[in-house]
């Protein structure tokens, strides 16, 4: 974890193409109840876009029972334009991945959006139709606590939703 806190600390304003973070928080339950390493992946997400990354795959494997929250300075970066969110999920106790939406904050530069095992709230699709201008792909698998979607969007060429909750 230190080896990657120094590379995003040379790499300070420094754009990056591609970063991809595939992590499990479940191994970190007994260390210090693993805030920190729960703070050290927030750190690397601020990191990521400072070094203004332009594709973006997280793979997370959150605590049992808990959720963990993407900072919304993420998913408003203007220089993102692919962002992959997963969260693996093994059982229905395991933990997920919230995915943060706020209609009220401006615009963002990305082109591809993928969600899979995720949790988003009623406002995602208002959200998703003001905030995204750029948005051409969007992709949804397994979304959680959510009943309805709607989007308007006149520059939406792809739409994949695969989830046994909304149809």
């Amino acid at each position: 974890m230190n080896y990657i806190e120094r590379l995003f600390s040379l790499r300070r304003g420094v754009t990056t193409r591609c970063l991809y973070i595939n992590w499990c928080l479940e191994s970190s339950l007994n260390v210090n109840g693993g805030d920190e390493e729960e703070y050290r992946i927030l750190s690397w997400l601020h990191n990521a876009v400072v070094c203004e990354v332009k594709e973006f795959e997280l793979v997370l494997k959150p605590k049992s029972g808990l959720a963990f929250s993407l900072p919304p300075s993420l998913i408003h970066s203007m220089s993102l334009e692919y962002l992959n969110v997963e969260s693996l999920v093994i059982g229905f106790t395991d933990g997920i991945v919230k995915f943060p939406s706020y209609s009220s904050i401006g615009y963002s530069s990305l082109k591809c959006l993928r969600l899979s095992h995720v949790r988003i709230d009623e406002s995602f699709g208002n959200w998703v139709s003001t905030c995204y201008r750029f948005l051409k792909n969007l992709s949804l698998s397994w979304i959680k606590e959510i009943k309805s979607l709607i989007i308007d969007s006149s520059c939406l060429q792809g739409l994949h939703i695969s989830s046994r909750d909304l149809c």
